[in-house]
C-alpha cells in the first residue's frame, strides 16, 4: 500500500486541498492525510513536490499511430469499410506519417488527459516514439 499527498487533487470538478490518495493495484481511498496514515500504518508515504496538482488519467486501449497522418482518408463506422479503407490507403498512410507526426500525437493524447495508451501496430513504425512517449 501505498499513500500519496500532493497540494491538490482534482476530484469531482474542482481543486480540492488537504487531501491524500492510499492506492495499491488501484485506488483504496481518498481522505485526510492524518486518516489514511492511522487506517494504513505500513503504507509507503509519497510526498510530492510543492505545487503538485494529481489528476486523473485517462487511458486508450487501442490507437494505431502509424495513422497519425490521415485527417480524412478513411472511412470511420463499421469495421470492415474503415479496414478496406486502410488497405486501400495503406502506402500513402505509410508514406506520410513520419515519427514527429507520431510524436504530435501522443502530446495531443497527454494534453487531453490520457496517461496510457495501447499502441495496436500494423507496420511496426511507431516502436521508437512509444518507447520515448510520457505516457505508459
Amino acid at each position: 500500500m501505498k499513500i500519496i499527498i500532493a497540494d491538490y487533487i482534482y476530484r469531482d470538478g474542482k481543486f480540492a486541498e488537504n487531501l491524500a490518495i492510499a492506492f495499491g493495484t488501484h485506488i483504496e481511498a481518498v481522505d485526510l492525510p492524518e486518516k489514511l496514515l492511522k487506517k494504513y500504518p505500513d503504507a509507503k508515504l509519497i510526498r510530492t513536490k510543492p505545487y503538485t496538482v494529481l489528476f486523473p488519467g485517462f487511458i486508450n486501449t487501442h490507437v494505431h499511430l502509424e495513422f497519425s497522418a490521415n485527417k480524412t482518408s478513411l472511412k470511420y463506422g463499421t469495421f470492415m469499410p474503415w479496414l478496406d479503407s486502410v488497405i486501400e490507403h495503406r502506402d500513402d498512410l505509410m508514406k506520410d506519417c513520419s515519427n514527429e507526426i507520431m510524436q504530435n500525437e501522443c502530446q495531443e493524447m497527454l494534453r487531453s488527459g490520457i496517461t496510457a495508451f495501447g499502441a495496436i501496430s500494423s507496420f511496426g513504425t511507431e516502436l521508437q516514439v512509444c518507447e520515448e512517449s510520457p505516457q505508459r
